[in-house]
């Protein structure tokens, strides 16, 4: 849809919900929605959904980890929005310091042929494994030590969301709404997109340090518990709309 379209579109709303605050400053920048009513309202998760079935140790054995794996993992679609390219680059640097570590990608898309051609390029096989496309995301975050995710743009990502919530540490790339998602310091750390050394950089910081890797989980899943509810998201829904009605068409 063309930028013309979009704004002769928006003539007709009364109003807008973005996924975060940074997504509905830049529809009033692109639309001219000054005046208008414009929401940011988080994303929700069904809290209640993200319970493993099995326990954390056979989980990890079925996947075939040690103990001593530091297990970082991504939820995406292998697109280039998600510049898993750099993630890779970043993996090639973390495992130059040998602290066992894998990484899983779970998801698929078009970029697959080309990021596993890198993988073997950077003699990576084995370290970086693709899951392609899975039902059983709860189980999957549970084996993880840490979650990652070097996305060129985002709105405001339920994979991070669901990461957190099951008390993993989040390494993410500053756009979008992840600076509302995640406490910078507190729940992980953010780093800017397309950059594999402060990537890595990050990532080796949470992986060396069990104790920090500990502390911001469990900042991570209070603060998703707080956060990110699916009540919190169709009571602040509710009032939206609510306000919306009680103001007659703008």
């Amino acid at each position: 849809m063309t930028i013309g379209l979009e704004r002769l579109m928006a003539r007709w709303n009364t109003g807008s919900i973005a996924v975060s605050g940074l997504v509905s400053a830049d529809l009033d920048r692109r639309l001219g929605l000054r005046g208008r009513h414009v929401a940011a309202i988080l994303n929700g998760i069904d809290l209640t959904t993200l319970t493993p079935e099995r326990p954390r140790e056979e989980i990890r054995a079925m996947l075939r980890f040690s103990n001593e794996d530091l297990v970082i993992g991504t939820v995406a679609r292998l697109a280039r929005q998600k510049d898993l390219e750099t993630l890779i680059r970043a993996a090639y640097m973390v495992v130059q310091e040998s602290l066992r570590p894998v990484f899983i990608l779970i998801g698929d898309g078009p970029e697959r042929a080309r990021l596993e051609r890198l993988v073997d390029e950077l003699s990576l096989r084995g370290r970086v494994r693709f899951l392609g496309h899975r039902e059983d995301i709860p189980e999957l975050l549970s084996a993880m030590d840490l979650f990652a995710l070097s996305s060129r743009s985002e709105g405001a990502p339920l994979a991070v969301m669901e990461a957190m919530a099951v008390g993993l540490p989040v390494v993410a790339t500053r756009v979008g709404g992840l600076p509302e998602l995640i406490p910078e310091g507190r729940a992980g750390f953010l780093v800017p997109p397309g950059d594999a050394t402060a990537l890595a950089e990050a990532l080796l910081r949470l992986g060396g340090d069990p104790g920090i890797r500990a502390m911001m989980g469990r900042e991570a899943q209070a603060w998703a518990h707080r956060c990110f509810a699916q009540e919190r998201m169709v009571t602040e829904t509710r009032h939206f709309y609510e306000v919306l009605f009680s103001r007659g068409p703008l």
